[in-house]
């Protein structure tokens, strides 16, 4: 299945592994797999899901939350053990890892990389992962069209006014509230018109995430 997986991508699932361990999970979920993508030593998702407020430390703090720790103790699994020890991927996971060979067809490259996997985990709709994006009040059309601009797929089309804001989705909508008052105060209407059409998208975003499902 990973055959197609380039050099980045399988050190991902490594790191994912190390992930789930770390946690005393026995399989690897995509909450891991969103650990991994924010991990410096693996992850291409880190600039993307970083601009946009989603860290390591902030992730890791809702798998806490959310799946807690397992019955198994990091302490117990050390140094070769726990390198050459292989731990199965949840079926979801899995879903998400074939998906993102779909997305690398789909940009027409011949390898699978840690942005695929990204692009893939940004669809998902249930799972761990999906859950931790959420909590996290991730853009994540927006964390797409990043990715997708990083990639070559799309091109980079300038600064926009989702640029040039960053954190989680109620600091961004701050922030382009602000922005909008700060047209208005300077009469330029056609840019508070942009804003607030912006704005809007953030608060539709805001309000699908936080209704029940």
């Amino acid at each position: 299945m990973h055959d197609m997986f380039n050099d980045p991508a399988r050190r991902l699932l490594i790191v994912a592994q190390e992930e789930a361990l770390g946690f005393g999970h026995d399989q690897i979920g995509t909450e891991h797999l969103l650990l991994a993508l924010l991990n410096r030593r693996a992850g291409a998702g880190t600039q993307v899901l970083a601009s946009l407020g989603v860290t390591l430390e902030r992730a890791r703090s809702e798998v806490e939350a959310i799946v807690g720790r397992g019955l198994t103790r990091p302490a117990a699994v050390r140094g070769k053990a726990r390198r050459d020890r292989r731990l199965s991927f949840t079926q979801r996971a899995e879903w998400i890892l074939e998906r993102a060979r779909l997305e690398a067809k789909a940009a027409e490259h011949s390898y699978v990389g840690p942005e695929h996997i990204l692009l893939s985990l940004l669809r998902e709709d249930g799972g761990e992962g999906a859950k931790i994006l959420d909590r996290l009040r991730l853009n994540r059309d927006e964390a797409r069209r990043r990715t997708l601009v990083a990639l070559r797929v799309l091109p980079y089309p300038g600064p926009t006014l989702l640029d040039s804001v960053s954190g989680d989705l109620d600091a961004q909508i701050a922030a382009l509230r602000e922005a909008k008052d700060e047209a208005l105060d300077n009469r330029d209407f056609a840019l508070a018109v942009e804003v607030r059409q912006n704005e809007r998208t953030l608060l539709a975003q805001r309000a699908s995430v936080a209704a029940p499902s």
